[in-house]
């Protein structure tokens, strides 16, 4: 009778051994599980910066360039009034003349 005691002694110890594992994997798993959802919120964090970040930069860029574009458009809206003030008179007489086939 000993041995058999032994035996089932030594299964009912295998069955702890083996549920504490199995409890050790859960808690594995579990820390696992929590960690991925940790570095996942982190990097949509990281991501989220990064962008604002960029829009913010394409932004300003846009914006800047959208000013040089406007101050040189209107450089040249200036010259090109001016040179009409200047030269508009003599324009309409070549025009004039040229339909009434003044040479």
């Amino acid at each position: 009778m000993d041995i058999i005691s032994e035996i089932l002694e030594t299964d009912r110890l295998a069955e702890e051994q083996l549920a504490a594992a199995d409890e050790k994997r859960r808690e594995l798993l579990d820390g696992c599980e929590a960690e991925i959802q940790r570095i996942k919120t982190e990097t949509d964090e990281i991501l989220d910066e990064y962008r604002s970040n960029k829009r913010s930069r394409i932004k300003a860029q846009t914006d800047d360039r959208t000013r040089q574009l406007k101050e040189e458009e209107k450089k040249k809206t200036d010259a090109f009034e001016k040179l009409y003030r200047i030269n508009h008179e003599t324009w309409e007489n070549e025009i004039f003349d040229a339909i009434l086939g003044r040479s």
